[in-house]
């Protein structure tokens, strides 16, 4: 299987090149031909919706009943968080770092969210309110920062 690479040296910070190089391997020890960045706005928004439905209601009221306690609950939002201290049981310190960076990047005062653009753009997610699509990525940024 031939692949073609592009090299983005000095184009991407290191920790992001980093982020990028593992998961390329990691796409390379699944035999995956090719991976295509621009899915991943779109792949992150459908698993956010979908968090909390894909087998995580139990786990919200068994593990997680302080995410149902706050006043403005909604079950998309305490997936998101619910995620977020998943992914900081599974990454390494180096990702995990990489990862708040985008986030931090993406979150807060902007002048553009790319990331939000992105994925409220999926035809997938059916998602057209920006507010709440700030909040996941927030919701998200939490829970890894609960789970450290």
């Amino acid at each position: 299987m031939k692949r073609n690479l592009l090299d983005l040296s000095g184009k991407i910070d290191r920790v992001r090149l980093l982020a990028f190089e593992k998961v390329a391997k990691l796409a390379n020890s699944l035999d995956v031909p090719f991976f295509i960045i621009g899915a991943a706005a779109r792949d992150l928004a459908l698993i956010i919706r979908n968090y909390t439905d894909a087998g995580n209601v139990e786990r919200i009221f068994n593990e997680a009943l302080d995410l149902v306690d706050s006043e403005d609950f909604d079950y998309v939002s305490v997936g998101a968080r619910l995620l977020g201290r998943d992914i900081a049981v599974v990454l390494s310190t180096d990702a995990m770092t990489a990862v708040l960076e985008i986030l931090n990047d993406e979150t807060g005062k902007q002048d553009r969210y790319r990331l939000i653009e992105d994925m409220m753009r999926s035809d997938v997610s059916s998602i057209n309110d920006f507010k709440d699509v700030l909040r996941w990525l927030e919701e998200v940024k939490t829970g890894i920062l609960e789970g450290i």
